[in-house]
C-alpha cells in the first residue's frame, strides 16, 4: 500500500542545501512519488525520501481559479492580463487577451485582476445577436463550420461554411429574418471597416467566437483583419 497519498502535505526527510523543502504529493506510483514544492518546483523521488508533514500549507497554495476568471501574472517582463482556461492548486492556464496565446504559471503567481474588459463604444443592430452551438467541420481549407444564429433568444438561421473556398450560407428558420441578419451585419462591419467589408456574416460568427470572450472589439478585429489582407495583397 503506498505510503502518501496525492495532495498529502509533506518534507524532505533530509535537507537539501541545508534546507527542509515542503510540498504538496502529486502523484504516487511504484513507490516513486512526486511532490509540487512550496518553491514552485516539481521533484520525483522515492517515498523514503519524504516524510508526512504537518507545516501549514502557505495561503498562496490553498487557491485556484474558476473558468473565465479575470486574472493577470508576470510575464516576459510585463504585467499580462487574460481569462483563466483551467485551474488547479498547483499551475493555472490563463488565454491572455486576444485569445492567441494560452501561458501556464504557478498558481500562487496568479492573481484576480481589476483591469477593464475592452468594450466597442459604438452600438450596432448585431448586438441583439449571439452565436449557439458553433462546431468546426474541417474542409479543405481547416475554416468550415455550423452555427445557429439568435436575435433577442430567438432562433433567425443556421449558419455554414463547408471550407472549401465558398461563401457562408445561411438556412432560413425565417426568411425574414435572415434577411435583416444580413442587412445588421453589413450594418456592423461598415461600422468598423474602413474598406467595403468582405463576407460580414462569416467575420461576425468568427470574430464572436474567437474573439470577443478574449477582451478583443471588433474595432479592433477589423483593424487587425484589414492589416493581414494588406499583407498579403503587398
Amino acid at each position: 500500500m503506498p505510503k502518501f497519498k496525492k495532495y498529502e502535505r509533506v518534507e524532505t526527510v533530509t535537507p537539501h542545501k541545508g534546507v527542509i523543502q515542503y510540498g504538496i504529493v502529486l502523484s504516487v506510483a511504484g513507490g516513486k512519488v512526486t511532490v509540487f514544492f512550496d518553491n514552485s518546483t516539481r521533484v520525483s523521488g522515492h517515498e523514503s525520501c519524504f516524510k508526512h508533514s504537518v507545516q501549514p500549507v502557505p495561503t498562496f497554495r490553498t487557491k485556484s481559479f474558476k473558468r473565465k476568471d479575470r486574472v493577470e501574472l508576470n510575464f516576459e517582463g510585463a504585467v499580462v492580463c487574460g481569462f483563466v482556461k483551467s485551474s488547479n492548486l498547483f499551475l493555472t492556464t490563463v488565454t491572455l487577451d486576444g485569445g492567441e496565446r494560452n501561458v501556464t504559471a504557478d498558481t500562487g503567481t496568479v492573481r484576480y485582476s481589476q483591469a477593464p474588459v475592452a468594450r466597442d463604444t459604438i452600438s450596432t443592430p448585431m448586438d441583439a445577436y449571439e452565436v449557439r452551438g458553433f462546431r468546426e467541420c474541417g474542409g479543405r481549407n481547416g475554416d468550415g463550420y455550423v452555427a445557429n444564429i439568435y436575435k433577442n433568444g430567438r432562433k433567425v438561421c443556421i449558419a455554414e461554411n463547408e471550407g472549401r473556398g465558398g461563401c457562408d450560407s445561411y438556412h432560413s428558420v425565417d426568411h425574414a429574418g435572415v434577411c435583416t441578419f444580413e442587412e445588421d451585419v453589413m450594418a456592423w462591419a461598415k461600422s468598423f471597416a474602413t474598406e467595403e467589408p468582405f463576407e460580414p456574416g462569416a467575420r461576425w460568427v468568427f470574430w464572436y467566437v474567437f474573439k470577443r470572450p478574449f477582451n478583443v472589439t471588433a474595432a479592433a478585429y477589423w483593424k487587425e483583419w484589414e492589416a493581414e489582407t494588406a499583407s498579403a495583397k503587398a
